[in-house]
């Protein structure tokens, strides 16, 4: 008896294993382990951006002024909210140009060169310029295809010599 419950034991042990393989799991960085320690706050797939907003004249007046963006044609906007804090002396500044988005296919995005519209829709953006102490929260924009935008994505942030900080976007 005790053969055949070792054995159906052994069996389920090795099925759930190999059910296991199968699954694709994102997990983030430890953040500990790195200067700059990046928290995703949240994120929107956005197919255009529009925005009514009253702007105050001189003579005291409200001019109602529309804003309207749009991603070229088959992308979307991919807008994240970030905390980017550094959490110890020495290292380099965060370099935004090493900030990529990349997606199930590995194909990896850029923060968009100038997504300085996003204050216009009420987020507030994050500066393009790289960020040296303290730290810093706001809102950057992808341009990335609508299939990427469908399936898994992960931000992914090359820090050099510490390796690679990468948070799943979900």
């Amino acid at each position: 008896m005790k053969r055949i419950i070792t054995a159906l034991l052994l069996a389920a042990l090795l099925l759930g294993l190999c059910a296991c393989g199968r699954v694709q799991t994102r997990t983030a960085s430890d953040q500990s382990a790195f200067t700059w320690q990046i928290q995703l706050l949240g994120y929107e797939v956005k197919t255009a951006l529009h925005t009514d907003a009253g702007v105050p004249q001189y003579d005291g007046a409200v001019l109602d002024v529309a804003y309207d963006n749009a991603p070229s044609e088959g992308y979307t906007f991919l807008i994240l909210t970030l905390d980017i804090q550094k959490s110890r002396a020495g290292g380099g500044g965060f370099d935004w140009q090493k900030l990529t988005v990349r997606d199930a296919d590995g194909n990896a995005y850029s923060r968009m060169a100038d997504d300085a519209f996003l204050s216009s829709h009420t987020y507030n953006r994050l500066p393009g310029t790289a960020l040296q102490i303290g730290g810093s929260r706001g809102s950057i924009c992808f341009e990335i295809p609508e299939k990427a935008a469908k399936g898994e994505m992960t931000l992914v942030y090359a820090a050099g010599d510490e390796g690679e900080n990468t948070l799943p976007i979900q």
